[in-house]
């Protein structure tokens, strides 16, 4: 199986990892935030790197979920360069994964990141 090489900050990892879009299978938010979109955690503190696929960077979606229940914080989209920041975030550790945009590859996780101040 291939894998999709992610990157924050200092810590790089190769990874396999299987992933479908909760969302298009019918999955709902946790209930402690159905119906309260201002229920999403937010702080000052951030997580930024690089996406690469085969070793060159790429642009690519990525989702960043708090470690401890899997809820949902940000979304978006690295740059051209690979390069993405992800600001507003609380400080409970994250873990981000990364989508292949071609599908050739499964996605891609960071876990355990530590968000900075």
């Amino acid at each position: 199986m291939n894998s999709m090489l992610i990157g924050g900050g200092i810590v790089e990892r190769t990874v396999v990892f299987s992933w479908c879009d909760p969302f298009q299978n019918g999955w709902k938010h946790p209930p402690d935030i159905i119906g309260n979109i201002n229920a999403i955690p937010t702080g000052r503190f951030r997580i930024k790197g690089t996406l690469t696929r085969d070793g060159s960077p790429i642009a690519a979606a990525f989702h960043v979920h708090r470690r401890r229940d899997g809820l949902l914080l940000k979304a978006g989209m690295s740059d051209v360069s690979g390069q993405y920041e992800v600001t507003g975030l609380p400080g409970d550790d994250v873990y981000l994964v990364a989508i292949d945009p071609r599908n050739e590859y499964n996605a891609g996780i960071l876990d355990r990141l530590k968000p900075e101040a």
